[in-house]
């Protein structure tokens, strides 16, 4: 294209965009000092985004200035290719999606320091099941139903404050028969403080923020707070962009896709609200730069204590998965579609990161017609920032078919990346810097039969790749190449490593145990050990809370790698070039394994 029809081209596109947009307009809301009752100018804002959303048409954008915002947001309109319906807040902007309950009454009859309250809410699918709940914007951690149905919740409520059972822990609460009951370590009455609700997860009406079908909305620059989910994506919502948030406890933070359980187990399935039965598929959203943070009670754990005891770290695991109400991810893409991407998010102190996952009518269900495998493609996750997490910093699960999850940074979480069930692939996992340290690098889920790609990651933790001994291991399709896997130990557990099915070469592995009570002296090469890797016995490359995982040049990792950028041979295959891997990613003649290599100068 000449310079000539490129600037033609260029002021027609500026010309098209401002013809489009000429009937957009901006909608004001002010906590302080609109009503609803106006018209959204400037000068006579509106009272709540939900009245602003109302008012907006393709286009238009309402702006939130700062104040805390009561309820949630609905889009009933989509925006259009173009021309999205903007909701965005000023630096401040609160939007609260907690139902305040007072009123709270002492029940002696359970125990010293519990209090109860019945809970039948006006508009909930299940009037009397708090699934979330916060005290003065805190989240406090919920027994499952099993366990108050049992005795064993009630048991733990009435155990006396100075029992080591509510170490970093400090409230519960759990509901049987229609009433909740709720302790603070300490006694206090929950009525000195504010206390919020939120509806069951399985529902639309768990978000604060729902986008429900609609396509080419913008949500951002809010604070999302004291409900189950903070934005919901459901039923064919495409096109979607969550950024710029900032997301604080609740179930999920941000929730893609339709969320499937066994309904009549749940006791939910005569409920009108949950028609999703068979899933309509959410394509093409954007989750990018958000923080998001489980924003608990109590500080859940010193860090890195959490990981250098694993009393404390399988005590918090048993208390959220087994005891409480079970995971809890910042990002949920559950049975979403294709082409969504999550990319920039900064997500903390949470129980889990982001998590991919799907049934379909091969798992579990006869009632969908869409396969499982069919249920993600081309899912891009890259660029986040994922530390200090209970369970999985990445959980890939679903179909997986040309899934990339890449260059994101992963640090002190029990496992970084828990590779668990994909049907079909190839999923695609590279250059990702996983340190400081980690409990398990790799948690290999043994049924995953689909070609799965593990390249020039870098891995500093306690165990390089764990996998269940519940079935037999194999990992036929998967190919762990250019990799840098520094731990006290390779694999786990011992019984299944002579076993193993994979394909494993041009790794470097840093550590004194190729398995537990097995050194790298002693080990038996075992069958799926390539001949081109480098073994450094009794020497990890990096000191535990090392975030920097560039090589220096000195390593012993230089140059121990394979060109991905062309077609490449392993075990008699021939693979195609990887993505990510472009001519001249690297220099000389062969590349640093690791997903941060020596950065030689052009000169060199």
């Amino acid at each position: 294209m000449s310079s000539r029809t490129l600037t033609t081209f260029l002021c027609l596109s500026v010309f098209v965009r401002a013809v489009l947009n000429a009937d957009a307009r901006i909608c004001f809301v002010d906590a302080a000092k609109g009503r609803d009752s106006n018209d959204g100018s400037a000068a006579a804002p509106f009272a709540t985004p939900q009245r602003g959303v109302d008012a907006a048409m393709p286009g238009d954008t309402v702006h939130v200035r700062p104040g805390v915002y009561r309820g949630t947001v609905v889009f009933l309109r989509s925006g259009e290719p173009g021309r999205p319906i903007v909701l965005e807040g000023e630096k401040g902007a609160i939007l609260d999606g907690g139902e305040v309950v007072t009123g709270w009454t002492p029940a002696p009859e359970v125990g010293e320091g519990v209090f109860k309250k019945t809970l039948n809410r006006a508009g909930w699918p299940v009037p009397h099941l708090p699934c979330n709940l916060t005290w003065d914007n805190k989240l406090v951690l919920r027994i499952n139903d099993g366990n108050m149905k049992g005795g064993a919740g009630f048991d733990r409520l009435k155990a006396p404050r100075e029992a080591n059972e509510w170490d970093h822990i400090e409230a519960l609460y759990g509901t049987k028969d229609k009433v909740t009951y709720l302790r603070f370590r300490d006694g206090r009455d929950p009525n000195t403080g504010e206390v919020a609700v939120g509806p069951h997860w399985q529902y639309d009406s768990s978000a604060t923020v729902r986008v429900i079908g609609k396509r080419h909305i913008v949500v951002r620059g809010f604070t999302i707070r004291n409900r189950t989910v903070g934005v919901a994506l459901r039923r064919g919502a495409s096109d979607n962009v969550v950024e710029n948030n900032t997301i604080l406890g609740g179930k999920w933070g941000v929730l893609v896709g339709f969320c499937w359980w066994n309904l009549k187990e749940t006791g939910l399935a005569a409920d009108p609200e949950h028609v999703d039965v068979e899933p309509l598929l959410c394509h093409r959203n954007h989750i990018r730069r958000n923080a998001i943070t489980l924003d608990f009670i109590a500080k859940l754990a010193p860090i890195p204590a959490l990981y250098a005891s694993r009393r404390v770290r399988r005590w918090h695991w048993e208390q959220f998965k087994v005891f409480g109400d079970n995971d809890r991810e910042a990002v949920a893409l559950y049975n979403a579609g294709h082409d969504n991407r999550v990319y920039g998010n900064h997500i903390f102190e949470h129980w889990g990161g982001i998590q991919d996952w799907s049934v379909g009518k091969d798992w579990q269900s006869e009632q969908f017609s869409i396969p499982r495998s069919e249920l993600c493609r081309r899912l891009n996750v890259y660029d986040n920032s994922i530390h200090d997490i209970l369970d999985d910093a990445l959980e890939p699960t679903g179909g997986g078919i040309d899934c990339e999850w890449h260059d994101n940074l992963l640090y002190r979480a029990n496992v970084t990346i828990r590779q668990k069930g994909i049907r079909q692939g190839p999923t695609y996992i590279y250059r990702n810097r996983c340190a400081a340290p980690s409990a398990t690098a790799v948690f290999y889920f043994a049924d995953t039969r689909a070609r799965i790609y593990f390249y020039h990651n870098s891995f500093s933790a306690l165990r390089g790749i764990t996998m269940p001994t519940r079935r037999a291991a194999r990992a036929a399709n998967t190919w762990w190449v250019n990799n840098i896997f520094s731990a006290t130990e390779l694999w786990a557990p011992v019984k299944s490593a002579d076993t193993m099915q994979t394909h494993f070469d041009y790794n470097l592995c840093a550590g004194s145990h190729f398995r537990q009570g097995v050194t790298w002296q002693d080990q038996p090469k075992a069958n799926w050990l390539g001949g081109h890797n480098t073994i450094l016995p009794d020497k990890k490359l990096w000191k535990d809370g090392d975030l920097d995982l560039t090589l220096p040049a000195d390593s012993p990792a230089r140059g121990k790698g394979i060109d991905l950028s062309k077609p490449w041979t392993l075990d008699g295959e021939r693979h195609p070039p990887l993505p990510g891997m472009t001519p001249g990613y690297f220099k000389g003649a062969r590349p640093d394994p690791g997903a941060a290599p020596y950065p030689v100068k052009n000169e060199e």
